[in-house]
């Protein structure tokens, strides 16, 4: 999965942006019966990027980052 986020701005006089980034997700598993086995990863290549910021003038900025990089196992059964 290719995930591609334009440029974006957090305050309404556009002076709080982040460029545009791309992330990059990938999922592998294998399913039979009900059940799921996969294993995963998140932000292959640990893109920096920003979820959220805040703008708190004259103080600065508050900035939340976005996930890093994850990778795990998911099992999945259905009823």
């Amino acid at each position: 999965e290719l995930q591609g986020i334009s440029k974006t701005f957090f305050n309404e006089d556009n002076r709080l942006e982040q460029d545009a980034y791309a992330i990059v997700n990938a999922r592998l598993g294998y399913e039979f019966d009900k059940t799921g086995i996969y294993v995963f990863a998140n932000n292959i290549f640990d893109t920096e990027y920003f979820a959220q910021a805040f703008d708190f003038a004259p103080f600065g900025s508050l900035v939340t980052p976005g996930a890093s990089r994850t990778v795990g196992v998911q099992v999945r059964q259905t009823f």
